[in-house]
C-alpha cells in the first residue's frame, strides 16, 4: 500500500515482467550464483557460508567474453566477491565494500555510490564493444537503517530495529512495524536511485539499445511464516 517503486513500476510498463519468479534460496550467495550460472544451487555449490563457486559452474560473463562483449561488475555484497568466484570472467570487477575499516561498513554502501561508479564505467568503456554490467546494491537489507531523509519516510520512529532475522526472537508488534517501515524505506531510496541509473542511461542514448534486467536474490519474511 506505500509508494515504495514508482521508477520501477514505470520501467514494468514498458518491459516484460515476470510475474511469478522465484529465488532458488533464501539468501544471497547460493541465489546470487543461480542467477548468474542458471543452475540449482546444488549443481553451482555454493550453499554454505564457507562453500565457494564449483569451478564448472561457468558464469553469465564467462560465456559472454567469446562473443566479444566487455564485461565489468560493480558489487557491494560480501556474498558475491572474489573470495567466492564470483568474479571470473569479468574484465573489470570491482568490490566496493573492500578495504572497508568496519567488518559491517558494506551494509553502508548507497545505490548512489554504485551509480556513480557504474557510469565512470560505462562511459569509459571500450566504445566498439557490447557491455555487459552487472550491478549489486544492498540497500534494503538488515540493519534497516536507512539514510536521511528517508529514515522518517514511512515511520515517525526510525530507530535502527536491527538485523530483520532477529524479530522471531522479540516479535514485539510495533517492531515489527516499524521494521518493515524502514525496509520500505530503503526500498524507495533503491527505486529512486534505480530511477537515476536508468535516467543516465537515457543521458547516453543506451537505454534503447540496452536489456536491462532487474532482479532480486531474496526477499525478507517479517514473521510472515515465523522467521524474520
Amino acid at each position: 500500500e506505500r509508494e515504495t517503486s514508482p521508477h520501477l513500476d514505470a520501467m514494468a510498463e514498458d518491459s516484460i515482467v515476470f510475474k511469478q519468479a522465484y529465488a532458488t534460496s533464501a539468501w544471497t550467495k547460493a541465489s546470487t550464483a543461480s542467477l548468474l550460472t542458471g543452475m540449482h544451487p546444488r549443481q553451482h555449490g555454493a550453499t554454505s557460508r564457507n562453500s565457494p563457486l564449483s569451478p564448472q559452474a561457468s558464469l553469465l560473463s564467462e560465456y559472454l567474453g567469446p562473443l566479444g562483449y566487455y564485461r565489468a561488475a560493480i558489487v557491494t555484497n560480501p556474498f558475491v566477491v572474489e573470495h567466492w568466484g564470483f568474479n571470473r570472467g569479468y574484465e573489470l570487477f570491482e568490490d566496493l565494500g573492500e578495504g572497508l575499516d568496519s567488518a559491517s561498513g558494506w551494509q553502508r554502501i548507497p545505490a548512489e555510490q554504485v551509480n556513480q561508479r557504474a557510469f565512470e564505467v560505462v562511459d569509459a568503456r571500450p566504445a566498439d564493444q557490447p557491455f555487459f554490467l552487472y550491478l549489486h546494491s544492498i540497500d534494503p537489507h538488515g540493519p534497516n537503517t536507512p539514510i536521511k531523509p528517508y529514515d522518517t519516510l514511512f515511520t515517525d520512529d526510525p530507530r535502527p530495529p536491527g538485523v530483520a532475522s532477529l524479530l522471531a526472537i522479540r516479535p514485539h508488534p510495533q517492531r515489527l512495524h516499524n521494521t518493515v517501515a524502514l525496509y520500505d524505506s530503503e526500498v524507495r531510496y533503491s527505486d529512486d536511485q534505480f530511477g537515476n541509473f536508468i535516467q543516465g542511461l537515457k543521458d547516453r542514448d543506451l537505454y534503447e539499445t540496452t536489456v536491462i534486467w532487474f532482479v532480486s536474490d531474496h526477499g525478507e519474511e517479517f514473521l510472515d511464516h515465523g522467521r524474520g
